[in-house]
């Protein structure tokens, strides 16, 4: 009631204890910059396909990076907030532009990859095209297949740039209840209902800190989750 949340689930075990609605009509909410967490899991379904790794080069996907200091930039990176890319701690450069991947795309570096920790919502919308040239589908339609469909989550929104291309910095929405579905997802190391939908090994290095320290919160920061 004090912070004007919408929506409050909580899960022990798997059993929803508290499920309460401070709004008049339950609605998906805007996750925030909590859709990082989903975009990273979209990254691990195609580590756990084959289709890319961890270290492989972006400019793999986008030839323009081929040469220059950004040519040392990987998945990885991306995912670690560790790119070096040139970026705002605020965001509205990002939604000033039509193309947020484009966007990113210009970016030039700031520090050499792999050696800053910077929270990069410029960088992160990259990924949106990495798993579309991957994948060979829209971010949003691929996670709909691998994500949502087998939680049983039907009633989601994405919202996308002027390019079409859906946000990967924040953007989706999202019922509550559903969320909380992905969160036991992870508890359950990938399992839903005793079905495997990702790897353990993707879950559980996840949330494991990447080399160097986010900031002095002491939150440690994995594959675009934290703890």
């Amino acid at each position: 009631d004090e912070s004007r949340s919408a929506t409050l689930v909580v899960l022990h075990n798997g059993r929803t204890v508290v499920d309460r609605t401070f709004i008049a009509k339950r609605i998906p909410i805007e996750t925030m910059s909590a859709t990082k967490s989903i975009v990273g899991l979209a990254v691990g379904f195609l580590v756990d396909d084959g289709k890319l790794k961890l270290d492989t080069p972006i400019h793999q996907l986008f030839p323009e990076w081929k040469e220059g200091p950004r040519s040392a930039i990987t998945v990885r990176h991306l995912l670690e907030q560790t790119s070096g890319l040139e970026a705002d701690r605020t965001t509205e450069k990002i939604y000033a532009n039509l193309d947020f991947v484009r966007y990113a795309l210009e970016a030039p570096t700031a520090t050499p990859p792999g050696a800053t920790f910077f929270y990069n919502n410029r960088a992160t919308n990259l990924l949106a095209g990495a798993v579309k040239i991957a994948s060979g589908k829209p971010l949003d339609t691929f996670l709909d297949e691998r994500l949502f469909r087998p939680l049983e989550i039907k009633e989601w929104h994405w919202t996308k740039d002027k390019a079409g291309t859906p946000h990967a910095m924040s953007g989706l929405q999202m019922r509550a209840e559903d969320l909380a579905k992905i969160g036991q997802l992870m508890l359950d190391r990938g399992v839903w209902r005793g079905k495997r939908i990702l790897s353990e090994s993707w879950v559980r290095e996840s949330i494991v800190a990447g080399p160097l320290p986010p900031n002095v919160t002491g939150i440690e920061y994995g594959r675009l989750w934290c703890r």
